[in-house]
């Protein structure tokens, strides 16, 4: 299969306030990936993405955003990356129906009271370092094609809530849990024991591959 076709917008580390006007650049209509990362940017609009109509990646990291923003203007984006931002809750928001991947990593997300809309064939999610103290179970529903999730680095208090989510989500083979209040240690055995217990298909876990060995094992 030959590789699909790249075209680039750069403006990432502009200082930028605002999106310019993106209706204006020669290259709106071809764009594939618009890097807008590294800004000062507090609101993104549908009008602002509009032009892009062949977008397939979004790179709005590290900017000053409190929502996700809306993007259902652009029906081809796979990837979506919002790290290092200012989010603080996910409630009932629509996303591009063909994403694939949403980083949400370092924000200031404590609840997640509703999940997106629109979105059933996510593979890739995030929410590592942020405020959770619950697992949002409500993930397995919304997501339910998920492979890797990352919850490292939360507040996270109940390992059953990690479990229970882990047996949910039926293609998982990739998950981050380390670093919470449950289990603050990166790799705990323990863990790595009862996840593969109730979702034996893992083949990652906290960045470590599972051995032939290891995933023989049953929890104590």
């Amino acid at each position: 299969m030959a590789p699909r076709r790249c075209c680039v917008v750069d403006l990432h580390h502009q200082h930028l306030e605002t999106v310019p006007s993106l209706g204006s650049e020669p290259r709106a209509e071809t764009a594939t990936h618009l890097l807008l990362q590294s800004n000062y940017l507090a609101l993104v609009t549908p009008t602002d993405l509009s032009p892009l109509v062949q977008l397939r990646v979004l790179s709005l990291g590290a900017n000053r955003l409190t929502a996700l923003p809306d993007c259902t203007s652009l029906p081809h984006l796979e990837e979506l990356y919002l790290n290092h931002n200012k989010i603080s809750t996910i409630d009932d928001v629509e996303l591009p129906p063909k994403l694939q991947t949403l980083d949400l990593r370092a924000n200031a997300i404590t609840t997640i009271s509703s999940p997106t809309r629109n979105c059933t064939g996510l593979k890739h999610l995030s929410l590592a370092t942020n405020g959770l103290c619950e697992v949002p179970l409500c993930l397995a529903a919304a997501f339910p094609l998920l492979t890797t999730l990352s919850l490292f680095g939360n507040k996270i208090a109940d390992a059953r809530q990690l479990l229970a989510l882990a047996e949910a989500l039926q293609n998982l083979t990739e998950v981050f849990v380390g670093g919470n209040l449950c289990f603050p240690q990166v790799g705990d055995a323990v863990l790595r024991a009862q996840l593969l217990a109730v979702r034996p298909s893992l083949a990652w876990i906290d960045g470590r591959p599972i051995m032939p060995a290891t995933a023989s094992q049953q929890p104590p």
